[in-house]
Formats: C-alpha cells, structure tokens, sequence
C-alpha cells in the first residue's frame, strides 16, 4: 500500500566473484543519491554489471527529484544514444502523473523508462546528463534506480547500492578564516539573478531568501556540491562557493531531513521523534500512490462506532496522504520582496 520503492545508491559495478566466467572482484558500491547539477551538459556516469544468470531487463525503474521542466534531463546506456526524460519517454507512476508528470507539482518522481532489447550487456555504464537549465533550476538528483525484468522484479541486488550518510561530511576548507568568510558571504555577497552572462545583479543575499544563518541547508542537509554549484549559479567563486559550504557544514544544528523529503510530510512514526524532527517530515516513503490507500491509517480497525466517535482524536502528523508537499526549495521565494518592490520594501 505504501510505495516500497528499495532503498537504494548509485549503480556501482558488481563484480561476478571467483568461480565466475569473468573472474572480476566485486566493487564497493556508489553512493546515492546522484547529484547531476553545474552548467549546461553536465553529466555523471556510473558502471555497473547484471549478475550472472538473471533475466532480460524490460525496463528501468527510476526515482528523481528536480525534473522540473520536459527535456531536462537524459539517460544513455553504454555508447547507445541520449534518452531524454519527458512525459512521452518515461511513464509517470503513482498520483504524479495525475499532477503533470515531469514538470507538474511534484518536486519528487517515480518513472519507468522501457528499454529496447539488447540494451543492457553483462558490463554496463549508465550516464545521467544535465540538459540545460531554465535559468532558474542547476540539475536533478538520481535518488534510486533498478532494472525490472518483464515481470516487474527488481534485477539489481540491493548489494549495488548504498546511501550516503550526511553526517560524514566534512567542509571543503575546514579553517576558521574561511568559515567567518563564508559566514560574510552568506549574508552579505552580491549576487547575480541566475547564470547568465549579462544576469542582473540583486539587491537579496543568500540569508534574505534562506535563513538568516543559513541552517536551513544544513536541517535540510543540502550537499557541499549543491551548495557550491548555487552559488557559481548566482555569480560568485568556487572558492566563495566553498567557503559558504564550509560555513553550512560547520553550524551545530539538527539535520534529520533530505532536500527530497517534503516539510511535514504526514506519516506513521513521526510523533515518536524529537519536535525538532517534525518538519524534516515522514520521507517520500510515505507518499501513498491512492487517495483510498489512506483509509487502513484512517480506521486500521474498520468502520465501527469507534472510528467514528466524535470525541476521539485524529493525529494528521501521522497520516499518510496520497500527496506529495513541497520540498523546501519550492518554500524558497521566486524572487525576494527586496528585487520585486526595491527598497521601499
């Protein structure tokens, strides 16, 4: 009922193991989730190979967060052509393709992207390319993928993959002149509107549409890549870029959420963790894929008098619902008070 997506990393190359034909060792796996962003054609490849003696793959299971607009992003498989990912590539599952598919409401997105016969060898590489930007978006993030065979089972083992634990992060320049540096920056630099060359300059700094200190990106564990390729997005450095990543990194706050898991997402568990947990929400996990796969939550012992007594209480933290929120990027302003009415503001 729930959407039991595996949990899931990076294709990494599986080696087939002594006894095999191969005879290749096996490789650690690659981390999700997969960050595509920087300029325009930005792309990440990874290798993988399809263990011995499993079926042909039909299909390609993906779950992406950011495709924001048609075309935005593209796959290719080993030296084949670039598959762009659109509502007429992919197929769109759950309630997203009800809300727009790739560039509807949903920030997050479950697809199936069919696949010719004989695209998928033995040994594979897989590459996620960044189209090009609208001027306003920097990439896409790869959070999951699989194989499906053409009954649907998954063929990569959960062997392949491993997630990416925020809290081993360090900052990119781990001194003090360069953290008070990116402190100054954050609430002080001048920015340019986007990554265009004649891009205007603005009046708000990363703190005005951000928080002040910056521990949203931290709550939120944005990566020192993301961090860094925004702010080469809005004119300034890497080295500036880094010094901002090296400022977020050193904050001492909680940082329990993902930039994919919406802010108060609703779902079972939620109010068994910390208050300062809640608005990491309960994780995509608990996006439901109908609107009817809520009632088992709603009345878990049928409707009877109890369901339906007028003074029990009803818990909304922890029901799940079959829509997605938006993430904390779409909380952000499109454009801050500051450049929409200028100093008056």
């Amino acid at each position: 009922m729930r959407i039991r997506w595996m949990t899931l990393c990076a294709l990494a190359c599986i080696g087939l193991g002594a006894g095999t034909e191969t005879g290749a060792r096996a490789q650690a796996p690659i981390q999700l989730p997969i960050e595509i962003m920087g300029a325009n054609g930005t792309s990440i490849t990874v290798p993988f190979a399809v263990p011995v003696g499993s079926p042909v793959a039909t299909q390609m299971q993906l779950r992406v967060h950011g495709l924001s607009y048609p075309t935005k992003a593209s796959v290719q498989f080993n030296s084949g052509a670039w598959i762009p990912l659109n509502n007429s590539t992919v197929q769109v599952q759950g309630v997203g393709a009800a809300y727009g598919g790739i560039g509807g409401a949903f920030a997050t997105l479950d697809l199936l992207l069919p696949l010719a016969a004989n695209t998928i060898q033995k040994s594979n590489t897989l590459s996620f390319r960044f189209n090009a930007t609208d001027y306003v978006s920097i990439g896409f993030r790869v959070l999951s993928f699989n194989l499906l065979s053409a009954q649907g089972a998954q063929i990569l083992p959960a062997s392949t993959f491993a997630i990416e634990d925020p809290n081993t992060w360090q900052p990119p320049l781990n001194t003090a002149v360069d953290i008070v540096a990116g402190k100054w920056l954050w609430q002080s630099a001048p920015l340019k509107q986007n990554s265009m060359a004649n891009a205007a300059s603005i009046l708000a700094h990363c703190g005005d549409c951000h928080t002040q200190d910056g521990r949203d990106l931290k709550y939120f564990n944005f990566s020192n890549n993301s961090i860094i390729e925004r702010s080469k997005f809005h004119g300034l450095t890497q080295l500036q870029g880094q010094q901002i990543a090296s400022y977020i990194r050193s904050l001492n706050v909680p940082n329990p959420g993902r930039p994919w898991n919406p802010p108060y997402q609703p779902g079972p568990g939620l109010d068994s963790q910390p208050v300062q947990n809640w608005a990491a929400g309960a994780g995509l996990n608990w996006v439901l894929f109908r609107d009817q796969d809520t009632l088992p939550y709603l009345v878990p012992n049928g409707i009877n008098q109890a369901a339906v007594d007028t003074a029990s209480t009803l818990n909304l933290r922890e029901l799940p619902i079959a829509l997605q929120l938006p993430d904390w990027n779409h909380w952000l302003p499109r454009i801050h008070p500051l450049d929409a009415w200028g100093t008056a503001f």
